[in-house]
């Protein structure tokens, strides 16, 4: 995977300056390189088998390990939590609640809009999940391609959700901290 290896890549020129520098400075140098290219279209990670999410999470772990200057066989769970990063299968599953939250709300462009179905709005009207913010999830015919379309994968993280999370009519920024403290 080109992401892992330019990310180790990255990760390898800092490193022999890491004592120089203070522990905030090496934690914004390593979250300002590494960060951006883990988060860039992160979504199409979904649905990846654990193999190479897991591959994935050893660079964000790698980075962790970095900016905290901690061993390298260290546990790195308390590492993320200090620096308040999520593991990878939830933060790709972030990204996909927020990027729904764009098309319920109407701010993503139309083309995604459209894929964002509410179960109320099918011709099921009868059904109990008429008044839940439940989102419809099409079938697919493969589960190794069809359930990573952004058809599929996006509505299935987002009735994945608590439904106080789904239903809140609070701003973005608050839905955003709401859907990462869940997740964390």
């Amino acid at each position: 995977m080109l992401l892992v290896c330019s990310c180790y890549g990255i990760l390898r020129q800092p490193r022999s300056i890491r004592r120089l520098l203070p522990r905030t400075a090496l934690t914004n140098l390593v979250s300002s390189f590494i960060m951006p290219k883990v988060d860039y279209c992160n979504v199409v990670l979904a649905g990846l088998p654990q193999r190479e999410l897991d591959r994935v999470q050893s660079v964000v772990n790698a980075a962790a390990r970095l900016s905290a200057d901690a061993r390298k066989y260290g546990h790195v769970t308390p590492l993320l939590m200090d620096l308040h990063w999520l593991w990878v299968p939830e933060h790709v599953k972030f990204k996909l609640c927020v990027l729904m939250h764009h098309c319920l709300t109407g701010a993503a462009p139309r083309y995604l809009t459209e894929l964002a179905v509410p179960v109320a709005s099918t011709a099921r009207r009868r059904l109990r999940l008429v008044s839940s913010a439940d989102l419809v999830v099409p079938s697919t015919q493969r589960s190794t391609i069809g359930d990573r379309a952004f058809t599929v994968a996006g509505p299935r993280a987002w009735n994945s959700q608590p439904s106080d999370i789904r239903t809140s009519t609070l701003s973005f920024d608050t839905f955003k901290k709401h859907l990462k403290s869940y997740l964390f």
